[in-house]
């Protein structure tokens, strides 16, 4: 009687763990069934889009031409071997100015005759201000 009723409790476990099992499945299929997926196609080539012109833009990563941490005080740079900061570039000029760290703040005087320019105008000095822009996706910069 003991046994009968074990087996008895173990079957409904049985068929109510199958039903469990089921449940999840015809609602999954019944959503994937539900799927727009030239939506969804398009939906990942807008944002294949908005990344590649992310990356390409004039502050995005592949742009990026050198990597250098400026000390304190000055830090020449140029394509010459004697600046603190080379750049391996035949358009610059062996010196193209120094970057200025005082403190918390980073000027930028071109040297004479370099060619620097900023928005398309010549420049002999510009200052780096403490603005920070931040997109969506964590990228910063500075201006």
């Amino acid at each position: 009687m003991i046994r009968d009723r074990m087996f008895q409790v173990m079957r409904v476990s049985a068929a109510l763990s199958v039903a469990l099992l089921l449940v999840p499945l015809s609602t999954g299929a019944a959503a994937a069934g539900g799927l727009d997926l030239q939506a969804e196609q398009a939906l990942i080539e807008q944002w294949r889009a908005q990344r590649v012109e992310a990356l390409t833009s004039d502050s995005g990563w592949l742009t990026l031409a050198g990597l250098f941490w400026l000390q304190e005080g000055d830090n020449s740079f140029g394509r010459g071997a004697g600046n603190a900061l080379v750049l391996d570039n035949a358009a610059l000029a062996d010196h193209c100015g120094t970057f200025i760290v005082s403190a918390h703040s980073v000027r930028f005087v071109a040297a004479p005759g370099s060619g620097v320019t900023h928005a398309g105008q010549p420049v002999s000095s510009l200052a780096a201000a403490a603005t920070r822009r931040c997109s969506r996706a964590g990228r910063c910069a500075f201006s």
